[in-house]
């Protein structure tokens, strides 16, 4: 029996609605039942309320407010960091704890949402911009099973309908975990020459939107930004779910 493509439709939401109805869709912070079927980020109201999104640019190095987009503080900076929300709340540190170390990937849409969010009430007046994702080291991703800036990086190029490229920043050095060092410089020094532009003509005179889940001392975004400099990159954001 061949079936149109409306009754099809029709048996997909039918389906979908039955599977709601025996597994309801839940918060990934709090676990309560998720009302609203039309939200498909997994973050219940309350969860989303008690998330305050940051209001402007940032400086990446003094953390001053940059509302009009501009290196007022310290021009020396590679890139301008945009960072969603701050990592000293609980639901958002919830958020990237299950994306990050318990491998709860759903955790990616009410982060990547919140992210699209911001960006489009702040730091939307960029142009033409590139989304690219920061990269893990092969190994890494071998033992994690998953990129989760990638993760991130892809649902908001789908929520802004920006482009994206995974391919062309690689990371090429293994290195310890940056937050096994003790000091910003041990930092810098750590995961220096980690990264390389593949493709340079990819990434020259655009405009980079490079996307991590959190950022602390900024020491891992920088490096990737003079990367990307150096291979002809035109204005860089440093785009996170949260600012340590």
């Amino acid at each position: 029996m061949i079936y149109s493509k409306y009754t099809m439709s029709v048996f997909r939401r039918l389906a979908a609605t039955a599977v709601d109805l025996i597994f309801p869709p839940l918060c990934v912070v709090c676990e309560t039942v998720v009302a609203d079927l039309r939200k498909t980020y997994n973050l219940c109201a309350a969860c989303e309320e008690n998330i305050k999104l940051g209001d402007a640019l940032e400086c990446a190095i003094c953390g001053a407010r940059l509302p009009d987009g501009k290196k007022i503080c310290h021009p020396e900076s590679p890139y301008l960091l945009a960072a969603a929300a701050k990592y000293e709340n609980e639901t958002v540190q919830r958020l990237i704890w299950q994306l990050k170390y318990r491998g709860q990937t759903v955790a990616a849409r009410p982060l990547a949402h919140l992210m699209s969010r911001y960006w489009k009430e702040v730091a939307n007046q960029t142009k033409n911009p590139l989304v690219i994702p920061l990269p893990l080291h092969r190994r890494r991703l071998k033992i994690r099973g998953f990129n989760q800036a990638e993760l991130l990086a892809r649902r908001f190029a789908q929520k802004t309908g920006l482009p994206i490229n995974s391919s062309t920043l690689r990371r090429v050095r293994y290195i310890k975990p940056q937050a096994e060092c003790v000091s910003r410089a041990e930092r810098v020094l750590n995961i220096q020459h980690s990264f390389l532009i593949k493709k340079p003509e990819q990434v020259r005179g655009k405009n980079i939107i490079l996307v991590d889940d959190v950022t602390t001392s900024g020491a891992t975004l920088r490096e990737a930004a003079l990367t990307i400099k150096r291979a002809g990159g035109k204005n860089i954001i440093a785009l996170v779910a949260a600012r340590a």
